[in-house]
């Protein structure tokens, strides 16, 4: 298939309980006791909102070992240190490492599956507490939950609406990163739709903000031509201020 492709992003960080009373700290009790300063007030950077899409069993660290996401240390050797929810833990180590894809639900050797936005796809995150810790210079809050995760600047392939250019089970659907290939859904036009790609092929989610839902519209050639509008009285108005893609209605 013929596809461009478009950077997107992805979001989280952490924090780490830090123990010690004795004496001048060591330079990593230092570091440890900063970022759990910094999760427990969840400052920094925190723009986006990515969610994680899932984990192997994982250990609650709250009453015995302790350890640092961002470190990743203090787990037992074939554990690693993650945050789940507003916890700290040891979640045993699955196939997959930093920045590969997760979705067989086989789990990461480092960080946490995270969905990017935008897509179908799913990737090992690593944790951070602020920008300049990822390779991509951005790092993002995790959906529910105090931790943060490097953006890992995963790429998403773009379409024309009117070709077929995406991989089988795929097509194109228009969203916030504009026209790209995701996986087909099921609603019928008129219907609400949760995802830019809840709707069946050849239409599109129209009016969708934030988490609130749109309605599945049919998407039709402006100017005239195929595909066009079942109803010749319904007018064909711009897509994502496209000049030759629409949708069915106003």
């Amino acid at each position: 298939m013929t596809a461009r492709f478009l950077p997107v992003a992805v979001t989280l960080a952490m924090a780490l309980v830090a123990c010690g009373s004795d004496p001048e700290p060591t330079d990593q009790q230092a570091s440890d006791a900063s970022a759990d300063a910094a999760a427990q007030s969840d400052g920094g950077q925190s723009d986006g909102g990515s969610t994680d899409t899932g984990s192997t069993a994982a250990k609650d660290t709250s009453t015995g070992i302790k350890c640092h996401p961002v470190n990743n240390t203090g787990c037992p050797a074939g554990e690693h240190c993650i945050w789940s929810g507003n916890s700290i833990v040891c979640e045993a180590d699955g196939e997959h490492g930093a920045g590969e894809e997760c979705g067989d639900g086989k789990g990461c050797k480092i960080g946490v599956c995270v969905g990017v936005q935008g897509s179908d796809k799913s990737v090992c995150s690593p944790h951070c507490l602020a920008n300049l810790e990822c390779n991509s210079g951005i790092c993002n809050k995790l959906t529910d939950s105090k931790g943060k995760v490097c953006d890992m600047g995963v790429q998403v392939a773009q379409c024309a609406p009117f070709k077929k250019e995406c991989d089988a089970g795929q097509s194109c659907y228009s969203g916030a990163q504009g026209f790209i290939c995701l996986s087909n859904g099921k609603v019928e036009a008129g219907q609400p739709c949760p995802d830019d790609n809840s709707c069946l092929p050849g239409h599109a989610c129209v009016g969708k903000s934030g988490s609130g839902n749109g309605v599945c519209r049919k998407v039709c050639k402006m100017g005239g031509g195929e595909p066009s509008c079942d109803d010749i009285s319904t007018s064909c108005s711009s897509l994502l201020g496209s000049s030759t893609v629409g949708y069915c209605g106003n």
